[in-house]
């Protein structure tokens, strides 16, 4: 079995090359010149086939779109939604790129060339004020529409996906008038066991009601005055249907996010579907969705800004070890070629959907307090992979039993 990555000078360049090892391999990746290939303890290593260069991405899962590796078997109970989207649509690219980024003449976000140091790039970290509204000068704003119809949103392919604001698309939801700081401060609700990530990274356990009062006053009523250290942490990743079943009712899943876990066995559901909750300043680090999915976040109270990186573009983000740059105080020495990776940047106001590509990563801020709302989903283009990662995963988990099996009986005392 193909599992592990060796390393080699060849022609005085770090390369790379499969050996055989015990640890069973997911998947394997290609995609804008960049080849990823990840391992079931959740390391990565990305290679650039453009510079011949590798590093590890420890702890990350920054899997871009993969080739079909198994033959995929649906359940009968499958169906195509009534506008007739039910794949992706080869013949017709260079119109529906257009149609989905209308404004997306994006020269100078292409990767950059092999010979990084025969230019010279301005320099790209983010200038923008974080409690401001306003991007940095040098960020390319993220494409808008009102609308992305299901048949739109399954024929492009998936080398074409850029990230997608729709405006005002969730106005009408019922979140925008129950999601209030006092909402979820009152009640049962308020009493809710939750883990709140702090600046070092640590988690630790509160009351929903004890960690609102931490920067809302009068219950949840108004906010403090603000404080970028952000002493109280940020409520990130809250997986709310295991506290309140009842609040899937204040919101619709968008038409366009059909999630093709529900072909996977009950048990495979990853359930990535969370809400996000905290005081102005608070953040989320730079990284990568997992599981080669795509992502929307609706925001319902507050602003939040995202800024975002395509998947080639990884290889300036991340050092030797896989650790990510802060891409507001970047280490140049630590990043020397930060400043060859061009950030897409947006800030959501209250109504707005926020569509974000698999495989781009992206660092996340709220501007005001704020109350989002994010879901995962893996979609149909990428759906045979999961499925052959899924299979990966138990074969290799299976072989690994045997082995430990083996071993055990090997160590058996005989009479």
């Amino acid at each position: 079995m193909l599992t592990d990555i060796e390393y080699s000078e060849v022609d005085g360049e770090n390369m790379m090359k499969p050996v055989f090892d015990k640890t069973p391999i997911t998947c394997l990746s290609i995609f804008d010149s960049m080849l990823f290939q990840s391992f079931l303890d959740g390391s990565t290593i990305a290679f650039d086939l453009s510079t011949r260069h590798s590093f590890p991405l420890t702890g990350t899962r920054p899997m871009a779109f993969f080739p079909p590796l198994l033959p995929m078997e649906l359940s009968d109970s499958s169906s195509e939604d009534e506008d007739g989207g039910g794949g992706i649509n080869h013949g017709d690219r260079g119109h529906e790129k257009e149609d989905c980024n209308s404004h997306c003449d994006r020269g100078d976000a292409q990767a950059p060339p092999a010979e990084l140091d025969s230019r010279t790039p301005p320099l790209r970290h983010i200038t923008s004020l974080v409690t401001e509204g306003a991007i940095s000068p040098h960020s390319i704003p993220v494409s808008e529409r009102e609308h992305l119809p299901p048949a739109t949103f399954e024929r492009i392919r998936p080398d074409d996906f850029e990230p997608l604001l729709l405006k005002g698309e969730t106005r009408e939801w019922p979140a925008h008038q129950r999601w209030t700081f006092e909402f979820f401060a009152a009640g049962s609700l308020g009493q809710t066991a939750v883990l709140v990530t702090g600046k070092n990274g640590k988690r630790s356990e509160m009351k929903l009601c004890e960690y609102v009062g931490h920067f809302r006053d009068d219950g949840g009523l108004r906010s403090r005055s603000p404080n970028p250290q952000n002493p109280c942490g940020y409520l990130r990743g809250w997986t709310y249907e295991e506290d309140d079943k009842t609040l899937v009712q204040d919101f619709k899943i968008p038409p366009f996010a059909r999630d093709w876990f529900a072909k996977l066995p009950k048990k495979e559901d990853p359930m990535f579907r969370w809400i996000f909750l905290g005081p102005g300043g608070s953040k989320t680090p730079l990284h990568v969705d997992p599981c080669l999915t795509h992502a929307w976040l609706a925001q319902v109270r507050g602003r939040k800004r995202f800024i975002l990186y395509k998947p080639a573009h990884l290889q300036h983000l991340y050092d030797a070890a896989g650790h990510p740059s802060d891409v507001r105080e970047p280490d140049r020495l630590k990043y020397p070629t930060f400043d060859f990776a061009t950030p897409y940047e947006v800030v959501l106001q209250p109504g707005d959907l926020l569509f974000v590509p698999a495989g781009w990563a992206h660092q996340v801020e709220c501007v005001d307090d704020s109350i989002s709302l994010t879901h995962n989903f893996l979609p149909q283009q990428n759906f045979a992979a999961v499925r052959a990662c899924l299979l990966a995963n138990r074969l290799g988990k299976t072989v690994q039993a045997r082995q430990d099996s083996e071993k055990d009986a090997d160590h058996t005392p005989s009479e």
